[in-house]
């Protein structure tokens, strides 16, 4: 994984930008074998000239293991520099790229000289604003919370159903799959199998929800009742974590109440689509 950050230019108008970064794993020796280095070229398309600024991370996969030195720079656009009259002149130029790093205290990016990056699984690699693991562990939170309250209403209301635990829990392991499945699906092409889809997480509920109920004979209506709250406080948490995950990330924005966010790839000033379902 390599990161690399620019400042769009203002008075440029929003179109696709090319970045091409190379590498060579370092102890290759002159003798380079397949694998020791590389050429990568990658389109960021959506950039406001106004949004603040981006952030692209290159996930470079089929290489050797070890540490690599890596270098990039823009190929497009290229633009030609404002005179003192504000006309368009001077000598033609791209964007300046710097190789970038993260802060968690002051939440930016800063730059990181000479650019060193070594290889490693693709669920803990560093990419700006987003923390490994936390989907997980928020949606793990939100689910044992959902079934603290459904079991909280139950009580309050005076109802015995024993079953409850036991169809909750099928019909989430029934869900994770799906939600692998149908992740799996769309993102072939990529050779992505590390996301997860709540798409498939639904369908999958769906299916089998009804199912177990109608085994363990669970009045429907009434579990879906009693379980409303605690799934809906459960989304909210889960969301938090989609947030710093980089999952179901908004679209780019330069409006003030946008908030630098990242998708996994690029991280820019962006719609908090998960905060605000959230909240």
């Amino acid at each position: 994984m390599a990161t690399w950050w620019f400042d769009p230019v203002p008075s440029q108008a929003a179109g696709p930008i090319v970045i091409r970064s190379w590498g060579h794993r370092q102890g290759a020796g002159p003798r380079t074998r397949p694998g020791d280095e590389f050429v990568h070229d990658e389109r960021v398309d959506g950039v406001l000239p106004t949004g603040g600024r981006v952030s692209v991370t290159a996930r470079i996969r089929g290489i050797n293991p070890g540490d690599w030195i890596v270098s990039a720079k823009v190929l497009a656009p290229v633009y030609r520099e404002r005179g003192r009259s504000g006309r368009s002149g001077g000598a033609a130029s791209t964007l300046p790229l710097h190789a970038g790093g993260w802060s968690w205290r002051s939440w930016s990016l800063r730059t990181s000289e000479p650019h060193s990056v070594k290889t490693c699984l693709a669920p803990i690699a560093r990419v700006p604003a987003i923390i490994p693991g936390i989907w997980a562990g928020m949606v793990t939170v939100g689910l044992i919370i959902a079934l603290l309250m459904q079991q909280a209403v139950l009580t309050r209301l005076g109802l015995q159903l024993p079953q409850t635990v036991t169809v909750f829990l099928v019909a989430i392991a029934a869900g994770m799959v799906g939600a692998k499945i149908r992740f799996m699906a769309v993102h072939r092409h990529e050779g992505r199998f590390e996301g997860w889809s709540i798409q498939g997480f639904l369908t999958a509920v769906a299916i089998v929800a009804p199912i177990t109920l109608a085994v363990a004979n669970v009045p429907i209506g009434m579990l879906l009742d009693v379980s409303a709250p605690g799934l809906f406080l459960g989304l909210a948490i889960g969301r938090v974590g989609c947030f710093f995950a980089g999952c179901c990330a908004g679209r780019p924005t330069s409006a003030a109440w946008g908030v630098w966010s990242s998708d996994q790839r690029l991280g820019m000033r962006r719609i908090p689509t998960q905060l605000l379902e959230s909240g």
